[in-house]
């Protein structure tokens, strides 16, 4: 899959999205895209189309929200009612929001297929760790294995997780791991050799054959695919004046939508071919 963008074709910045979406966007559908924005000071989450019409701010102005992610027909995120950050769900209209992570912490949601569960990350005393929680509020439960790690995504087939790994000795690269939801199995671990300093964001791409992240080779941060059956690289995208804050794809894998800027940040809309 190539995308067309500023070098091999036409990238649509879409309009009144300055400084939205560096914490985290999805594409609701093949038509909208929902988006950390900007209220008042104030982050929360807005949807509109890919238009650019019909902006809608979702969330409360006077609480920080962020990290939207598709969850059937509904939409989960981070939100720090209360003072403290837990993983929340509502309805694509902003009504009917229920937290779903109890009194615990929680970032950077990211939903099954079926919307019946999602993981999340949490901060214990150590490193990162991602669990799992049935969306009407069941319990938690630990996912993946003791070392954690960054960003959860969620297989279309909705057997395995991959995440960012920690790098933690100097100098060292991230890895993205797979593992297995059943019983955290590692299935899956490669290092990313264009590496960012901080934890890549990740996204199946929606066949499932491949991870797609964001790294930077020395001609700016941009996304590339992990081809799981051959282990091929590629860059798909071909921003070298910016930084990709984060991306995702249309469920029918059309469309890529990015949040790119290096003092203003804009969401950009890409079409696949």
């Amino acid at each position: 899959m190539t995308v067309e963008n500023g070098g091999r074709g036409a990238a649509k910045a879409l309009p009144d999205t300055s400084d939205s979406g560096i914490n985290g966007l999805t594409a609701l559908d093949k038509d909208n895209v929902a988006f950390q924005c900007l209220r008042n000071g104030i982050r929360g989450i807005c949807t509109m189309t890919f238009t650019g019409n019909g902006m809608q701010f979702l969330t409360d102005a006077k609480v920080t929200a962020v990290h939207p992610a598709r969850c059937g027909d509904g939409i989960a995120f981070t939100s720090f009612e209360g003072g403290k950050p837990g993983i929340w769900l509502m309805k694509r209209d902003g009504s009917r929001k229920t937290r779903v992570t109890g009194g615990q912490s929680g970032y950077f949601p990211a939903c099954e297929p079926k919307a019946t569960w999602l993981a999340y990350v949490t901060f214990p005393e150590g490193p990162p760790r991602i669990e799992v929680v049935a969306t009407d509020g069941g319990n938690a439960r630990v996912s993946l294995g003791p070392k954690g790690g960054y960003y959860p995504a969620i297989s279309p087939d909705g057997r395995t997780v991959a995440c960012a790994l920690p790098n933690t000795a100097p100098g060292s690269k991230w890895h993205i791991g797979i593992y297995n939801v059943q019983g955290g199995t590692e299935v899956g671990n490669w290092e990313i050799e264009h590496s960012l300093d901080a934890p890549p964001r990740l996204r199946w791409t929606p066949d499932g054959a491949a991870v797609a992240y964001l790294a930077d080779d020395g001609n700016g941060t941009n996304v590339w695919l992990h081809a799981l059956k051959s282990g091929r690289e590629e860059r798909i995208t071909n921003f070298a004046d910016s930084r990709i804050y984060s991306f995702d794809f249309t469920p029918d894998g059309s469309r890529l939508v990015c949040a790119k800027g290096s003092d203003d940040v804009d969401l950009v809309l890409l079409t696949a071919r």
